[in-house]
């Protein structure tokens, strides 16, 4: 976990003397710097004022309590700090560090809150605990499954995919899945009514998963499903396994353990194999659907962080979010038949145009979207400045359109 801003020895003197955060330190200021670096100064000062004023909590006699109400705000400072480097900063590797501190820091935020009880901040899923599920379970050969995953995950209609109209209204049939890192649970919600139905509790919460006697999952973070409608995958990255979970019954069938840190784990079209992208290594585990177990692994450039296919499962593609290319490949023969340069090695989420011609992908550290041909030669139609922090992208049908 990283640290910026003043640490430890601003909460030394919080209780008695602020002032004393500051001692011994020199801050440049707006008014003396370069023109050129002024607004990032003076933003920088506006977050550090902010920071210093929340930490200084007035003592409740409770040291838990006072720690989180300090920390917090420090946390959130840092998290405020990153945010105004990306907005001017230039240095890919700091920008990548500062993305990074966005979402660790958000993270340790939650992890105190729910260490003392209370519920974490909006941001972050509430569920901790197993909640019962109703008797009559949906039929999921007759629902469509709309899958989402917290902190940095895609929406995905199972309907449209499946030939169902994917304009047809939201009803009590439906079911929205969220994967939920710091509770390490599956949710299952109602779309029409805003019902949480229940939790599929993968593993626990900290700090009862940091014990090595410790077997649940931990990071449950990405998450794909079967064609049918049967069957999800989740992929936990502490525990570089991917988890089977039959949406019928929503009970765990299965778990695959793979390489280091795995991302994403998708169907094929077909139904087949799930392919999973194994970011902490350089190579696609091709799992089979059937009996769940690695049947090859397909090499591609380290990192990898996300396989979509195209539409009629020709071709799978996978991004890279450490190294500047993106390949396709073959699904059939699982050979690499193109490359696709990336303006940048962080690329954390792609995506396939439902007419299966285009694919767009999102450069995080860099803040732009790229779009190339989805078929041969595979060459780049368009790059687009979307902003600080890009990170996923979708496409979705409306009466004024199509729009990502």
């Amino acid at each position: 976990m990283r640290r910026i801003g003043a640490g430890f020895a601003v909460l030394a003197g919080l209780a008695g003397t602020p002032a004393l955060a500051h001692e011994g330190h020199q801050h440049l200021t707006p008014a003396a710097a370069p023109a050129s670096e002024s607004p990032f100064l003076a933003e920088n000062e506006a977050a550090m004022a902010k920071m210093m004023e929340g930490m200084a909590v007035h003592p409740t006699g409770n040291i838990d309590r006072d720690f989180v109400a300090m920390m917090t705000p420090h946390h959130q400072g840092a998290m405020d700090m990153a945010v105004i480097y990306l907005r001017h900063g230039g240095n890919e590797q700091l920008r990548r560090l500062a993305q990074e501190i966005v979402v660790t820091q958000q993270q340790e935020i939650a992890a105190m809150q729910l260490a003392l009880g209370l519920a974490p901040p909006p941001s972050a899923p509430a569920p901790t605990q197993a909640l019962p599920f109703p008797r009559d379970r949906t039929d999921p050969v007759k629902h469509r499954l709309l899958a989402t995953v917290c902190l940095g995950g895609s929406l995905l209609s199972a309907g449209a995919w499946a030939g169902q109209a994917p304009d047809r209204p939201v009803s009590h049939q439906d079911r929205v899945y969220a994967a939920e890192q710091f509770s390490n649970t599956v949710s299952v919600t109602d779309p029409a009514s805003n019902t949480l139905l229940g939790v599929i509790r993968l593993g626990d919460p900290q700090p009862g998963n940091l014990s090595p006697l410790y077997h649940g999952q931990v990071l449950v973070h990405g998450m794909g499903f079967s064609p049918d409608h049967r069957t999800l995958a989740v992929v936990s990255i502490g525990s570089n396994s991917v988890t089977f979970i039959d949406t019928k019954m929503n009970a765990v069938k299965h778990t695959t353990y793979v390489g280091r840190a795995p991302h994403e784990a998708f169907f094929t079209p077909d139904g087949s194999e799930v392919w999973v992208t194994v970011r902490g290594e350089d190579y696609v585990s091709v799992l089979d659907a059937n009996t769940y177990e690695e049947k090859t692994r397909i090499r591609v450039p380290a990192g990898p962080g996300m396989t979509i296919f195209s539409p009629d499962g020709a071709y799978g593609y996978v991004c890279s979010s450490f190294n500047p290319e993106t390949v396709v490949i073959a699904t059939g023969s699982h050979e690499i038949v193109g490359r696709v340069k990336q303006q940048s090695p962080f690329c954390p989420n792609i995506a396939a145009t439902p007419d299966g011609t285009q694919v767009w992908m999102t450069l995080k550290d860099v803040g732009r979207t790229m779009v190339f041909n989805a078929r041969p030669p595979f060459n780049i139609l368009h790059t687009m400045e979307t902003g600080p922090i890009t990170n996923h992208v979708n496409f979705a049908h409306t009466a004024r359109g199509s729009f990502a």
